[in-house]
């Protein structure tokens, strides 16, 4: 039944006979329903209705009408697909000679370097390793008393080629690192789609890294990362004597890292 009040003083009334839900369940619909009559409109929404059968004050279970659209089932969320950790790099070998053919320097670690750059869409970092090949620069790199210097060259294009430098100095107790420096041109298999392609540039660290007794090696396996300033360096598997070298490493000031 649906009443209409056209004014204050008109009452229309309709009787309806329709089946709505069984006996016992209530009767629910949410959709906008409505029925045209010959001298009025009536529509409702958001409807719910009991007449009879009501317990405890509480609708029994409702007969949703044909109007209301079947609820779809909850999506099935999709598994996050695992992510294979990223093996550390390979480590490589290196040493550095005095004048007389003596070796002066050794150095033994695997290193990766991360570093952004820009595309035309957005900012993008970018991930490669220091070769096991990289080649010790002879001319650049020195032993001396108290400050030692291994210079690597990688990746040469042309005229161009990444160098790694590291410099050494020892007080009386301890040796460390002064300075590490990456200097890296733009190239399009370490930095695709970049904006500045052969652009030479340089990050680097005056952090005291590596640091030992002087009259041991330094030695650390596990993975490390350290800040360049506009990017970063990871390491692992390193063993570094720059000063005091007899044919081969010394006992090793062994770095743990819990």
């Amino acid at each position: 039944m649906c009443h209409f009040f056209a004014d204050e003083t008109r009452l229309s009334t309709v009787e309806l006979d329709a089946t709505l839900a069984p006996k016992g369940d209530s009767y629910k619909c949410d959709s906008i329903i409505s029925a045209v009559y010959s001298d009025f409109t009536c529509t409702t929404r958001m409807l719910q209705l009991q007449p009879f059968g009501v317990e405890n004050g509480t609708y029994s279970k409702a007969t949703i009408c044909p109007e209301d659209p079947t609820p779809s089932p909850a999506p099935t969320p999709t598994p996050k697909p695992t992510q294979t950790p990223t093996p550390p790099p390979s480590p490589g070998t290196w040493n550095v000679t005095d004048k007389e053919g003596k070796l002066c320097l050794l150095a033994q670690f695997g290193m990766e370097f991360t570093i952004p750059y820009s595309t035309s869409m957005a900012v993008e970092n970018a991930t490669f390793p220091l070769p096991v090949t990289a080649v010790v620069d002879t001319v650049k790199s020195t032993c001396g008393l108290n400050n030692s210097v291994l210079v690597l060259n990688f990746n040469k294009d042309s005229d161009k080629s990444n160098n790694l430098t590291m410099k050494f100095e020892m007080n009386a107790t301890n040796f460390y690192t002064t300075q590490v420096t990456l200097d890296y041109f733009i190239s399009h298999a370490d930095f695709p789609n970049a904006t500045d392609t052969g652009a030479q540039k340089n990050v680097s660290t005056s952090d005291q890294l590596f640091k030992a007794s002087k009259d041991k090696s330094y030695s650390c396996h596990a993975e490390q990362v350290y800040n360049l300033g506009k990017g970063f360096m990871e390491t692992s598997d390193v063993q570094l004597q720059p000063f005091n070298v007899d044919e081969d490493f010394s006992p090793s000031m062994y770095i743990k890292i819990v």
